[in-house]
């Protein structure tokens, strides 16, 4: 129910997640993104989830049930789309890592689950 912009995380890297609750590859990389945000998170690093659902109630017990501790914006299937036409995502997931600054210095398989944790320590470490 509260507002998140990129502009109020600015001197923080954000990795943006796109993601659902239908796709098994978003869900089979939730460890790795729980372990980078139980070992980043915080001062320096943000986890923003932006879900492509098609029930707004699934969601909000999938991110309950899973702990899912950062940020999450569900846009709903063909009623909100906004984010991600704005970040042309046609795959799930998709991943961009934003840095202090606003601008986009990763995305795709650098951020993928078995390259995260080495991407986020060569930013963050």
């Amino acid at each position: 129910g509260n507002e998140i912009s990129l502009e109020s995380l600015q001197g923080k890297y954000v990795m943006i997640d796109f993601w659902g609750t239908w796709c098994g590859p978003c869900i089979d990389a939730l460890p790795v993104l729980k372990e980078a945000y139980e070992t980043y998170g915080g001062e320096d690093f943000e986890i923003v989830g932006v879900a492509n659902e098609l029930n707004l109630e699934r969601f909000e017990d999938f991110v309950e049930r899973e702990n899912l501790k950062w940020p999450q914006i569900p846009e709903i299937y063909e009623e909100n789309n906004d984010i991600q036409e704005l970040y042309s995502v046609n795959s799930y997931p998709t991943y961009y890592l934003v840095d202090q600054e606003g601008v986009i210095v990763e995305y795709g398989m650098a951020l993928s689950a078995d390259n995260l944790m080495e991407t986020l320590a060569k930013y963050l470490e």
